[in-house]
């Protein structure tokens, strides 16, 4: 018994009755580093680095009790703090404590590993709470174990941790509203199946009532053999995300150009409002359609060798980079486009959105700017044979030099004003009389209006007047405006009052005979251009030539600081 009590591998030491160590073992010497005279003798309160608890220790021991596993600290020789556990018991005789028999264990690397899974644990629920993702987890049978903050803001209940089932503390719906069944729910079938279950949208029910879109990710749990001890779930809280889809789909809905989602296969999933008044379909029309039903049958074939291209090495597309492009109309017209095309990563793969813009009207105004442009060349070599005209009329020699100055000079002015108000009439409506006065002051000895009070829009202002001026030009050089004696009338009359048309007339009489032209010069060009239903009788008498015009209401008419008419 000697042997065994000194050779030990378990630290033993008895206290006597006063708490003085009476006895101590290699092992106990051992774990605190004394030598036996610096230890044995000395009263076991001076090691222990809690007095409170060495008191209690003896209290109970002196009481009879029997103490197992007792944790404590004890002062080590050189001043570090052993972390032990005491199992004890009292030898009492004749119902009197004699002493104490305790084995010391040392658990102080027990402890502080012990310490540090805890700080991690800590660590890892502090992370698991800061997330704004709700987190559980299940054991095998479903019983919640562990939930985060995030995740009992999602709870149709006050959850009981260990007690609760999934399905009892979280209620889950379909997209549609429904209550989704038990084992549809995707943590059911992890824990079924064994095997993460991602990737389906669901709404969650909170204690309010309110359902919440949530990305549920649930993943099974297993032990070191790989055997199934749980789950863990996580929801991604979609609100956020179906917010900006929202913001997102308002954008495109309320954008000017057309805009088509098409999916690698080449099916259209998404059609804004301006792609419906382009193409003359309702979307519904155009859901899972190919994009090839907006394509004029000839490019066809060829373009589901372009798409495949595209999905294969997809990048954005500027608009206008390539060939002339052509869309199809519900109609069955086509119009020219361009088209921008930008590749979309999504939950169902890559997409490609399409923004189409008509570019019929800018093709028509580049044509005709391309026409003007060609008119203002044309119209200042016309505009120095008027002005030779009005020389040539005024400097006739039959009056005096300063009276005919005065009468060029005045001539001179008038024409300038007319190319003046020509210019205003791009910012407003302007009076028929105006525009003929405009470009006619210089002859008005010759000319004769005759019309009810009526105003033309801008775009008509500008292209009457531009007609108004090629006819003058034309008969300044071989009209009734190259002689003295030709007369040109100016009218026009109701036509239809309820679409508010004016037939417009200018005659010319008196000039010299006319002779029909053997080809169309550029100002008969220009004329069929402005008119295009509108053409020229060439009647020997003299030029005549009518058109239709739309006029303004007449409470509309004129802009600010005009005439009245």
């Amino acid at each position: 018994m000697e042997d065994f009590f000194e050779n030990g591998a378990v630290a033993l030491h008895i206290v006597g009755q006063n708490g003085a160590i009476l006895r101590a073992n290699r092992a106990e010497l051992d774990l605190l580093g004394y030598h036996a005279d610096e230890y044995i003798g000395r009263n076991i309160a001076d090691f222990h680095a809690d007095g409170e608890v060495i008191a209690d220790i003896l209290s109970r021991l002196t009481r009879g009790e029997t103490l197992s596993r007792y944790p404590a600290r004890l002062r080590a020789r050189d001043g570090t703090i052993r972390h032990v556990e005491i199992t004890s018991s009292g030898q009492f005789h004749n119902g009197e404590f004699v002493n104490t028999r305790c084995f010391t264990l040392d658990v102080t690397d027990l402890k502080r590993t012990r310490d540090e899974v805890r700080r991690k644990d800590d660590l890892i629920r502090q992370v698991l709470d800061a997330l704004p993702a709700g987190v559980f987890m299940t054991d095998r049978a479903g019983v919640i174990t562990y939930l985060n903050r995030a995740a009992r803001d999602l709870a149709a209940k006050e959850p009981v941790i260990g007690v609760d089932a999934f399905d009892a503390v979280f209620h889950l719906f379909t997209l549609e509203g429904r209550r989704m069944p038990l084992e549809q729910r995707p943590i059911y079938r992890v824990l079924a199946e064994n095997r993460p279950v991602w990737g389906k949208e669901v709404l969650v029910q909170r204690l309010d009532g309110s359902l919440v879109p949530v990305m549920p990710y649930p993943t099974p749990i297993r032990d070191e053999s790989g055997a199934l001890t749980g789950a863990v779930n996580m929801f991604v809280d979609m609100s956020e995300r179906r917010r900006a889809e929202e913001m997102i789909r308002v954008a495109v809905e309320a954008a000017p150009n057309g805009m088509l989602l098409v999916d690698e296969t080449g099916r259209m999933s998404l059609v804004n409002r301006a792609a419906e008044q382009l193409f003359g379909y309702d979307r519904g029309e155009l859901d899972g359609e190919r994009i090839e039903k907006l394509l004029p049958a000839r490019f066809r074939a060829a373009h589901a060798g372009y798409h495949e291209a595209y999905v294969n090495a997809p990048a954005v597309r500027e608009m206008g980079v390539g060939r002339d492009l052509f869309a199809l109309r519900k109609d069955g017209t086509e119009v020219p486009v361009e088209i921008g095309l930008s590749p979309v990563s999504t939950s169902r793969g890559l997409m490609v959105l399409a923004v189409i813009v008509d570019i019929s009207q800018r093709q028509r105004a580049a044509e005709r700017e391309r026409l003007l442009l060609r008119e203002m060349h044309h119209r200042s070599s016309n505009l120095f044979a008027v002005i030779d005209v009005i020389v040539a009329r005024t400097v006739t020699g039959d009056q005096p030099v300063d009276q005919a100055r005065e009468t060029l000079q005045a001539r001179l002015r008038s024409l300038a004003r007319a190319h003046q108000k020509l210019a205003q009439a791009s910012w407003g409506n302007f009076g028929l009389h105006e525009i003929i006065e405009s470009e006619l002051t210089a002859f008005a000895c010759q000319i004769e209006v005759e019309g009810p009070q009526a105003s033309v829009g801008p775009m008509q202002v500008r292209d009457l007047s531009l007609a108004l001026h090629e006819l003058t030009t034309n008969a300044t050089k071989y009209g009734a405006l190259s002689v003295p004696q030709g007369r040109i009338r100016i009218s026009w009359s109701v036509e239809d009052a309820e679409r508010r048309l004016v037939r417009f007339r200018w005659e010319e009489r008196n000039g010299p005979a006319v002779v029909a032209p053997t080809r169309l010069g550029f100002g008969g060009l220009l004329l069929r251009s402005l008119f295009a239903e509108a053409r020229p009788d060439f009647s020997p008498e003299g030029l005549s030539y009518e058109v239709l015009l739309a006029v303004q209401d007449d409470q509309a008419a004129g802009t600010p600081g005009d005439r009245p008419v």
